[in-house]
């Protein structure tokens, strides 16, 4: 069976519920599979709707989703490079190389790095708002 094909939901939310709460219930209500957005509509109101994307059964910013999804290209790139480079330097790099990273605004890889770091697969450099991979002979303290 081909799997669903549904790319977002719009949802109104009850009076009095918080938008983030809203969004995760409907993600395990429905089961949504990673990457489907989520536009919760707060009652009575003229506002945007607070958007969502569904991951590992709960909902996240877009923003979180969008660092989650390049986590892996940051790791290597800064593996590639040995070095400990912020935000900017990794755009930059990223698009001397032509790598898809250099399409992202460094908030999302900013928040990349830090989720790494969280993940010890990288750590902080020497200078503020840097990030360094392990050398391949040191553990992540």
């Amino acid at each position: 069976m081909l799997e669903s094909q549904l790319q977002e939901i719009v949802v109104d939310a009850p009076a009095g519920a918080t938008p983030d709460h809203v969004a995760d219930t409907w993600v395990r209500r429905l089961a949504l599979h990673d990457g489907v957005r989520i536009a919760v509509l707060a009652p009575a109101t003229t506002r945007r709707p607070r958007r969502y994307v569904a991951h590992r059964g709960q909902a996240i910013s877009p923003r979180t989703y969008a660092a989650l999804s390049v986590l892996g290209d940051v790791e290597r790139l800064l593996r590639a490079e040995g070095r400990a480079m912020d935000a900017w330097e990794i755009l930059q790099t990223a698009r001397r190389r032509g790598e898809p990273l250099a399409q992202l605004p460094v908030a999302i890889i900013t928040q990349a790095a830090r989720l790494l770091v969280r993940e010890r697969r990288l750590y902080r450099g020497p200078a503020r708002d840097t990030w360094m991979a392990p050398r391949r002979d040191e553990a992540v303290a």
